[in-house]
């Protein structure tokens, strides 16, 4: 533990030949090292790169959910305090501090819960930092994983489904009976009772509270009494001065503010209100405007531009913005004074809405800056995969312990890893459009576009073939005398629905009779640690280090003959496989993750007891 590397430390602590140090070890040693265990290094790198992606979709590429990614955190820093306390060490505030962080960073108002109750047999009064950190692990309960993160807009439909929490993909925090506001309330009058003044965290977590419930007033409310902010004003044109706070004061404001203003007045389908506050406080406060503002303004304004249809269309619609709107905000981000370099995700986003809009022309523009971001994102994976290969000699089975033991080849690990979930997301969005430009739409019908007339006879079979890395291999689309359909021997299996290569996919060139070009092909990095898994040692192969490298690599060889001894490789407890492109991917289902979060409540209950109150307040 002394390189103080986090991925070591959690080995270190969930290590059986540990275990008699690890409760040894004296309080203050204890809390310096699980602090390094913080969600900042194994939790946060994961949340954005997940954001656009349906569970589903991860799991045919290989990777892990990011439910199962909070669950195992949760897990692992639950186990660790549950062997801490059965050596007989008391759990004090700065264990407790860390813990509602972690709670905080994944949004588990559950496991909150535990370690709030667990603070109260213990008699550990809670500090700010405590109060804050429980607030917002409500406010954000299940709301980035899972599908709940697609359902955080305040409708009639979703109060209502969030008034109960009983229905897939609307759990987490309550409305009604079950009011997170009502929650908030309770645990806020009993910070201030005891003596604790609240910052500018504390009056972000109410306002999210009353946005999460549709209490509009309630929200306009705390920028009104802390920050003299009027929305209904500033829509009327009348720019009032703010409360000036020292810099130095804790309701100072800061691009949190900004954030929880563009994310509640958003998902209160008001995107254009969250405007005129963002630039009110950004400009007296001298604040600037960071990216995620803009992103969380851009995905709102994408959504609130949709069409809506059915009985319930025009509630839905409710706080509707024009495709103009959108394309009018992207470039006010993109020029001066703000000069926002566009995301893979705002691309992404764009595309979709020009496909809805039957924009030929600004799609392909989207698309072709998306694949340009994953060629960018594929460079940088090569370096950290190079960076990784340093430290393993190809030529022996056997690693050096000291490199297993090193700091340098942790970090290099795990920036691989961040860098490698990246590159799935991107070429996961760039097959997905590549898949809405050739089947959703018969683009010749529209109209205002030069290549009106000759979609069928050239332009769809160069699209076919600039793209067709990128195709599923199982797919359809329409012509002008009917569906084609194009289905492979396993179209069956999910994993017909998405692309799987041995090479890396690319955008081909264009090719004529008197032109062609042989274009390099680069072998995927699945591929290229398979080489490396054949060639290690077993003993090797079990170090958690070298499973994380491996984790997306082997995948079941349905040819292998279960009569072959080799078939089942017991040093590793689970199957041998051969590379990427012969899996045979298990789809994602939500009783994966219920089975993830009972292991985690198991682990909850035993680290911090039983909760025997259901709701909240919970004793003091």
């Amino acid at each position: 533990m002394a390189a103080g590397q986090p991925d070591q430390v959690m080995e270190a602590f969930l290590n059986p030949d540990y275990e008699e140090f690890v409760a040894q070890m004296p309080r203050s040693v204890f809390i310096e090292a699980f602090r390094l265990l913080s969600p900042s290094y194994f939790i946060e790198p994961f949340k954005d790169i997940h954001r656009h992606m349906h569970p589903y979709s991860v799991s045919i590429k290989g990777h892990l959910g990011l439910r199962v990614i909070f669950d195992d955190f949760a897990i692992n820093i639950s186990s660790i305090i549950r062997s801490r306390r059965s050596a007989g060490h008391a759990i004090g505030l700065a264990e407790y501090t860390h813990l509602l962080d972690c709670a905080r960073s994944l949004g588990d108002g559950l496991m909150a819960d535990y370690i709030w109750r667990s603070m109260a047999e213990d008699n550990v009064a809670p500090d700010l930092h405590c109060y804050n950190y429980y607030m917002e692990s409500k406010v954000w309960d299940a709301s980035y994983a899972g599908l709940e993160k697609y359902n955080l807009r305040v409708t009639p439909f979703a109060y209502n489904r969030r008034k109960f929490g009983t229905h897939w993909g609307w759990s987490g925090y309550g409305t009604a009976g079950r009011s997170v506001r009502s929650q908030l309330r309770v645990v806020f009058e009993e910070m201030t009772e005891a003596g604790h003044e609240p910052d500018e965290a504390t009056m972000v977590n109410l306002m999210m509270a009353s946005a999460r419930v549709g209490h509009v007033a309630g929200m306009k409310n705390v920028l009104r009494k802390v920050w003299n902010i009027d929305p209904d004003a500033l829509k009327e044109g009348f720019r009032g001065s703010l409360t000036e706070y020292d810099r130095s004061s804790p309701l100072y404001p800061t691009d949190r503010l900004l954030v929880a203003v563009a994310h509640a007045f958003g998902m209160n389908s008001d995107v254009s209100g969250a405007l005129l506050v963002i630039d009110h406080i950004s400009n007296f406060y001298d604040i600037d405007v960071p990216v995620a503002v803009w992103a969380q303004l851009l995905e709102l304004s994408f959504i609130l531009s949709s069409r809506w249809y059915g009985p319930d269309a025009e509630k839905m619609a409710v706080g509707r913005v024009s495709f103009d709107f959108v394309m009018h905000l992207f470039r006010t981000m993109t020029s001066e004074p703000f000069n926002i370099k566009p995301t893979v995700e705002m691309h992404y986003l764009l595309a979709k809405r020009a496909q809805k809009e039957r924009d030929l022309i600004l799609f392909k523009e989207n698309l072709h800056r998306v694949y340009e971001i994953l060629e960018e994102t594929r460079q940088k994976r090569k370096v950290a995969r190079t960076m990784v290969e340093s430290y393993l000699n190809p030529d022996h089975t056997q690693i050096e312990p000291e490199v297993l033991r090193s700091r340098g080849f942790a970090d290099a690990v795990h920036a691989y890893e961040v860098i490698r979930c990246r590159v799935m997301q991107q070429t996961l969005f760039v097959e997905r459009l590549t898949k809405r430009f050739i089947s959703r739409w018969n683009w010749e019908q529209l109209s205002a576009i030069p290549l009106r007339g000759k979609w069928w006879t050239v332009d769809f079979p160069r699209a076919l073939e600039e793209w067709s890395d990128f195709l599923p291999e199982s797919f359809e689309y329409n012509t002008r005398g009917g569906r084609i359909q194009i289905h492979d021997r396993n179209s069956g299996n999910p994993s017909a629905q998405t692309t799987s290569h041995k090479t890396i996919p690319i955008r081909r060139p264009i090719q004529s009779a008197d032109f062609r070009m042989e274009w390099p092909t680069e072998v995927d990095d699945d591929v290229i640690w398979q080489g490396y898994r054949d060639r290690m040692s077993p003993h090797d192969l079990k170090h958690p280090l070298i499973k994380r490298l491996f984790y997306p690599v082997p995948i079941v060889d349905n040819t292998a003959n279960e009569d072959n001894d080799e078939a089942l490789d017991p040093e590793l407890e689970r199957p041998r496989a051969r590379i990427l492109f012969d899996m045979n991917p298990i789809p994602w289902h939500p009783a994966k993750e219920y089975a993830s979060q009972r292991v985690k409540e198991y682990e909850l209950e035993g680290a911090f007891g039983p909760i025997t109150m259901g709701g909240y307040p919970l004793p003091t």
